[in-house]
């Protein structure tokens, strides 16, 4: 089912004229600049309790069977004993099965960047954040559900049990609330709603770090909630924390209570299908003696079934290899500890952002390229208004790919060693906001497609 953003983008204000005119193959398209976030109306303090921000999560597996949570914003804890959800699949036969509340709504008071603690204005308080859970839903099966208070019905599809060799999910990191950013997510709702190779809707995104770029201007997580809704009510997200989450006096509280859960560490694991997916934390002690790599070690040896799950993939926020010249380097205190033991366990990939960019490695390991080297992927792109970052370094040995402009990507593990990866591009259009000059359609468009062989390395049996 197709799910329109709830802002229109034929109303934005600004200009983002002056974008980068560049020439391949002959032919021109535009690169973007930097704009300021989309003029969205702040959350109302006066909507009479109605849900919205709403986002899904998978908060656990049991029998091969998921449990999701729900979270969402209202103005008030509205009894929120009442403020529950409701869910229905084929196995109802039409009716509506009670979700379960088990948890007080949170709420949070906070400083504005720069502000005075003795100026009201200056101070913070988010609206209650509400959680509901559905429970045993079954693997790859289509849903609907309701929050309480809300006329609409959202949708969903559950992932795969473990072991199933068939699985795609979506990849984006820094995206933010620019139009930029508003296209790349209808893009990707559009995809996984079944606008794909495969005419099939996904369950899953990775969301490798920095989501609402609100960094300490606390009303644009509100902000974001409204503009990510369609998105992040459709496809269950497995978050990394990023930097645009700690930065401007956040420390991950918003981030925690509306997205990632305020229990347990920044890091952990999840499984998709074939598919083994560790999550960790660029921003903490990232030396071998660390709590995170400790952990890290200990999952490998004696958490990972290459035989149920033969692909195993890393995210994180700070990629260890990158081209361009933004946060150049960054990466090296990761890399240099995390690197060898992701080689040694043959890692499959490693996703990351920050850098405003999209790159993919050939499959490497200390710069060198090798078979079965980890191949990694930057998917930094996302639209946020720091704009696309623009220079390059030359041409490096390990680098197969490599673009400035704004997109997503996907990946789909076609069978125990065979995956494709998608690069998608966001359409011409979107480059046409009101103020820009306006170009021929002759802008150069292009995704970044990939087969992706593991057979050498997937020797599991």
């Amino acid at each position: 089912m197709k799910v329109a953003l709830a802002v229109s983008i034929a109303a934005l204000a600004g200009s983002v004229s002056g974008d980068d005119v560049q020439t391949i193959n002959g032919r021109r398209y535009l690169r973007p600049v930097a704009v300021d976030n989309m003029p969205l109306e702040e959350f109302d303090q006066h909507h009479n309790g109605k849900p919205q921000q709403v986002s899904i999560v998978v908060s656990g597996t049991a029998n091969d069977l998921f449990n999701y949570t729900i979270r969402f914003a209202t103005n008030s804890s509205y009894e929120y004993a009442r403020t529950g959800c409701k869910v229905r699949g084929a196995e109802s036969h039409g009716r509506w099965g009670k979700g379960v509340v088990t948890d007080e709504p949170q709420i949070h008071s906070m400083m504005l960047v720069g502000g005075e603690y003795n100026n009201p204005k200056d101070i913070y308080t988010s609206p209650w954040i509400h959680e509901c859970h559905l429970l045993n839903l079954a693997p790859s099966s289509a849903y609907e559900y309701k929050v309480n208070h809300l006329d609409k019905k959202f949708s969903l599809v559950t992932p795969p049990v473990a072991g199933q060799s068939d699985f795609e999910m979506l990849v984006v990191a820094d995206v933010g609330q620019t139009n930029y950013s508003a296209k790349t997510m209808e893009a990707a709702l559009k995809y996984a709603n079944g606008a794909n190779e495969d005419n099939k809707p996904l369950s899953t995104i990775m969301w490798s770090g920095d989501l609402s770029y609100a960094d300490g201007y606390f009303p644009r997580w509100d902000t974001f909630g409204l503009l990510a809704q369609p998105l992040l009510s459709t496809v269950e997200a497995l978050y990394a924390p990023g930097n645009h989450e700690f930065d401007g006096g956040e420390a991950f509280t918003s981030f925690r209570i509306r997205y990632k859960g305020l229990k347990g560490p920044m890091w952990g694991s999840d499984i998709r299908g074939p598919v083994h997916i560790i999550t960790l934390d660029s921003y903490t002690d990232l030396s071998t003696t660390g709590a995170q790599y400790r952990w890290f070690k200990k999952h490998l040896e004696n958490n990972v079934d290459r035989k149920l799950t033969p692909w195993l993939v890393v995210q994180s926020h700070v990629p260890m290899y990158c081209s361009n010249t933004g946060h150049s380097l960054e990466g090296e205190t990761i890399r240099k500890s995390y690197e060898p033991l992701m080689n040694k366990h043959k890692v499959d990939f490693y996703f990351g952002g920050h850098v405003h960019a999209y790159e993919r490695s050939h499959p490497v390991n200390n710069y060198t390229v090798e078979d079965c080297g980890v191949v990694h992927i930057t998917i930094g792109d996302g639209g946020n208004r720091e704009t696309a970052k623009l220079d390059w370094y030359q041409d490096q040995l390990w680098s197969a790919a490599r673009e400035s402009t704004f997109g997503f990507g996907a990946i789909k593990f076609q069978n125990n060693s065979m995956a494709r990866w998608r690069w998608v591009r966001n359409e011409n259009g979107f480059f046409n906001f009101p103020g820009q000059t306006v170009f021929p359609n002759e802008y150069f468009a292009k995704d970044d497609v990939v087969q992706i062989d593991r057979s050498k390395c997937h020797d599991f049996n």
